[in-house]
């Protein structure tokens, strides 16, 4: 797939696996290589080591962006991804997700547009602020198109109907242990709230912003 002179010079190859497994060409895989950068940006910033071992959960096919870090694994159960994943990301895909996964990472991410998608969440999922501890790194990731703050569903980027009620619904009893505010690192495309346990303690939210 053509793709302008301007973006990465990887997309075209990227775009053209994505539509042979029968992925749109939607935003969610045009902003892949930015992602990247935003991740590598929360990880500078936080100084937080990429040989932890880690989750992501409701990760679509993003793991391959993640090379900088050897030992993330992604959870998406979303039968659309599944070929794709099983081809690609093979050494880093799971599509049961366990508590053993959950207690063997030292850093968790979870997709909002997941949650907001699924109409079925995993216990794991829904209870996880249960789960986890203060050894943990736990964030929730939205992207700068996330219709998160919606009054209702939405028709996100590749067509999928999410449930953005119910994503704040969970949002709200996760960070229930989450008392004087909530850190957020905003980057390019991608939002990060850190729902880390016994990071100082807030009298206002913060926004940290970097668009280098």
């Amino acid at each position: 797939m053509k793709t302008p002179p301007s973006k990465h010079p990887d997309l075209s190859s990227l775009l053209d696996r994505h539509t042979s497994h029968g992925l749109l060409p939607c935003v969610n895989v045009l902003n892949h290589f930015a992602f990247e950068q935003d991740f590598k940006k929360l990880f500078n910033n936080l100084k937080i080591d990429v040989k932890l071992p880690g989750l992501i959960i409701g990760g679509r096919t993003f793991p391959e962006a993640m090379n900088f870090c050897d030992n993330f694994l992604l959870f998406d159960d979303r039968e659309r991804f599944l070929e794709y994943n099983l081809k690609f990301n093979r050494n880093r895909f799971t599509v049961s997700l366990s508590s053993n996964h959950i207690a063997e990472s030292q850093i968790i991410f979870i997709y909002a547009e997941y949650i907001a998608e699924v109409t079925k969440l995993s216990p794991l999922i829904s209870e996880i602020n249960s789960l986890i501890d203060s050894n943990i790194r736990f964030f929730v990731v939205t992207k700068n198109w996330d219709r998160n703050n919606s009054a209702g569903f939405s028709i996100e980027a590749d067509g999928a109907r999410a449930n953005w009620p119910a994503y704040e619904k969970w949002f709200d009893h996760v960070r229930s242990h989450m008392h004087l505010g909530i850190k957020q690192y905003s980057f390019e495309v991608t939002n990060f709230f850190d729902l880390t346990y016994e990071y100082p303690l807030l009298d206002s939210p913060i926004t940290l912003n970097d668009q280098r």
